[in-house]
């Protein structure tokens, strides 16, 4: 009988810890996921507000070239900022809307 209770135990510690796991795998999914939608917004913002180059953009962010790659990849994909030639980009009208739209008083004026 008391080998049963400790298999019981050990099985709930494992359901317990496996749980666990689960729990914080979406919570960095989740987490990664805001994080680059928050970097994104910066970026667009970094962009209207100030002319900016790639190592400034990777310094004031604390990114790798790879990431500020794959965030100017998602924007372009989403239409926001446009590819020039000598790998610069631009905002797009969509993209200049949606820094702009972010303030309050947008909609009033």
């Amino acid at each position: 009988m008391k080998k049963r209770i400790n298999e019981k135990s050990e099985e709930q510690k494992i359901d317990k810890i496996k749980n666990i796991e689960e729990a914080i795998t979406r919570y960095e999914m989740i987490s990664k996921k805001l994080n680059s939608e928050q970097k994104k917004d910066e970026l667009l913002k970094m962009m209207y507000y100030d002319d900016i180059d790639a190592n400034h953009v990777i310094s004031a962010m604390n990114i790798s070239y790879g990431e500020l790659e794959s965030l100017v990849n998602e924007l372009v994909e989403m239409g926001l900022i446009q590819q020039l030639e000598n790998d610069e980009v631009e905002l797009t009208k969509d993209g200049i809307f949606y820094i702009l739209s972010q303030d309050p008083d947008f909609f009033e004026k």
